[in-house]
């Protein structure tokens, strides 16, 4: 933290000293100290507010999103839901409670409802822009827009990268694309994605109703939200209707909750036809995968399969702690107990804190795992990262929500996946991307199947070091990374789209 910023710091909490019984000052502290990286802080500072102000709703949400940050889900969705029943106008808060039961539901209806939920309080505050079909007669290059606070290094903009280059170097493509990044941070993934767009709004400073005005005013033909309920969204801007067509893709896996969203991109694996019930959007699925990948510009070698050197196998897991929950636990500790020589590493920036790591431990001990078969490592830059895969055999997938960037990022490490299938569009992403990486014998149909599947991997230890040879090869051959043929497929689905949208019968109206 800048010296500007450790001044402020002490001086709020010289402040908390000398008004011990306000709530404003421990909850402005705690603000502090989450933005510092000190999380146990700022919710010993939150607690403290929420018990001098039981109905302080703020710090109550603020509490819940500190124990978001640390994977301690239940504790925090009972705090939104406390920060909610004080100010139920709070759709932020609403939208992070749809969020947390990403985590913690297997039934798509309570997902579904609480996303309808979030709906109904953000359309009943916002007059959506009236859009009339006669005034787009006649369009044939379509203005598309994509709000996004994750326009820079963070898995969005790994996903989108090598689409919008491949749409910007096709000199056919007749889609302009307009660019509305809600977040401060321009870094050099944000330098690399600011040519594809004719224009580039740097929107973090607006409001909901000024961004959705601007995008208006620009003509957008068909906006794209990539956020989804996650982090910074800025959902409420699509309440307001502010292009004709809405579409939600890349960044989210469940429905948005908006009657105002019209379609929500997918593909022929990852969401099933008898979940579209619980989606407010129409599904437009594309030919193959939802996903396309641009490999990383780093000199990165494939290492040869570690268990080789180590006599013993090495399983890896560097999707964040949230996702490992007890019954991925369960599961992996029934495998480990099965091949008592293996160990098992772990890499996510929430085990920079002492108390994940104690937890971690924790939870393994108690199937009888010792901590000396876990290795736990923190957050490092991407090459750091992508270079401890070389300690790496197998890559395990958590479920249901299994990973995405994590996933693509190990195959291209050499490193296989073992995913488990589920129902859901959420709990099927590992599906989509192992079935068109060409390893549909690495997707397990249950919990038995897939332990089954893991020990029989390892017990060729050659033909899992041959795989290992081939498979950034095989991918980066795969529609997961062939840019111009995923970009010809979105492309086409932006054209179909606006055609529904300019053959239907009847004017858009809003709902007032």
């Amino acid at each position: 933290m800048h010296l500007q910023g450790k001044n402020a710091l002490l001086a709020l909490q010289r402040a908390a000293q000398c008004l011990p019984f306000d709530p404003e000052v421990h909850n402005t502290l705690g603000v502090a100290l989450r933005n510092a990286g000190r999380p146990n802080e700022a919710i010993a500072s939150y607690r403290l507010a929420v018990q001098i102000k039981s109905d302080f709703a703020e710090a109550h949400s603020n509490l819940g999103s500190v124990l978001l940050d640390l994977g301690r889900m239940e504790e925090a969705l009972v705090c939104f839901q406390i920060s909610l029943s004080h100010r139920p106008d709070l759709a932020a808060v609403q939208s992070n409670i749809v969020w947390i039961h990403n985590y913690l539901a297997h039934d798509s209806t309570v997902i579904f409802e609480e996303a309808k939920r979030y709906g109904a309080l953000v359309e009943r505050v916002v007059r959506p822009f009236t859009h009339r079909r006669e005034d787009f007669a006649g369009v044939r290059r379509l203005r598309v827009g994509f709000v996004s606070p994750d326009l820079r290094q963070h898995p969005v903009g790994y996903f989108l990268e090598a689409v919008v280059r491949a749409l910007k170097a096709n000199t056919h493509s007749q889609l302009d694309l307009f660019a509305y990044s809600t977040h401060h941070v321009h870094d050099a993934l944000t330098a690399r994605l600011q040519p594809a767009f004719r224009q580039w709004t740097a929107a973090n400073e607006m409001t909901d109703s000024e961004l959705a005005a601007l995008i208006n005013s620009d003509r957008i033909n068909i906006l794209i939200d990539l956020s989804g309920h996650t982090a910074l969204n800025r959902l409420p801007v699509f309440a307001w209707k502010a292009a004709p067509v809405q579409v939600s893709w890349l960044g989210y896996f469940a429905s948005t909750g908006l009657s105002a969203m019209d379609y929500l991109l997918a593909d022929p694996w990852t969401l099933p036809k008898s979940e579209e019930q619980y989606f407010t959007e129409k599904i437009w699925r594309l030919p193959e995968t939802r996903l396309c990948f641009a490999a990383p510009d780093l000199n990165i070698p494939v290492s040869p399969l570690p268990a080789l050197a180590n006599g013993f196998i090495t399983f890896g897991c560097f999707n964040n702690l949230s996702k490992v929950n007890d019954q991925v636990i369960s599961v992996w500790a029934q495998l480990m107990n099965a091949v008592p020589s293996c160990r098992i590493l772990f890499k996510t920036k929430q085990l920079d804190h002492l108390n994940a790591r104690v937890d971690l431990i924790r939870r393994f001990g108690v199937y009888g795992v010792g901590e000396d078969r876990i290795t736990m490592e923190g957050a490092a830059p991407r090459d750091a990262y992508l270079s401890a895969y070389h300690h790496v055999d197998i890559q395990l997938d958590p479920f249901p929500y299994p990973g995405g960037t994590i996933t693509v990022e190990s195959l291209w490490m050499g490193v296989p996946v073992l995913t488990l299938a589920g129902q859901t569009f959420l709990s099927r992403q590992g599906v989509g991307i192992l079935v068109n990486a060409g390893l549909q014998d690495w997707i397990a149909t249950d919990k038995a199947d897939y332990v089954t599947r893991v020990k029989e991997r390892i017990g060729n230890l050659q033909q899992l070091s041959s795989l290992r040879e081939n498979l950034r090869q095989n991918l980066l051959a795969s529609p997961l990374c062939d840019a111009p043929r995923f970009a010809n497929a979105f492309e086409s689905a932006m054209h179909g789209m606006w055609s529904e949208y300019i053959c239907a019968s009847q004017v858009m109206e809003p709902d007032l």
